[in-house]
């Protein structure tokens, strides 16, 4: 039994670091794309907002929550 949830324990260690690499991986990539893009942006890039926008919540009918995948959240009233 002990065997076994050491084993098991042994798995999910491996998964958590694949998934940290890949976070790691994203992360450079966003690095990059951000250093490429001129210090301001004058038109709508839609690889831009992906790779930078986590998700966008509707908080009332006039105000937007915009969530970045740095954890960073801005209200936005539209």
């Amino acid at each position: 039994m002990a065997k076994t949830t050491l084993m098991a324990k042994k798995a999910e260690l491996e998964r958590e670091g694949r998934t940290a690499a890949a976070f790691d991986r994203r992360m450079e990539e966003i690095a990059s794309e951000l250093e490429q893009t001129a210090g301001t942006i004058t038109e709508f890039d839609e690889v831009t907002v992906r790779q930078l926008v986590s998700n966008i919540k509707v908080v009332s009918k006039d105000t937007l929550l915009i969530c970045f995948k740095d954890g960073t959240e801005i209200t936005q009233t539209i």
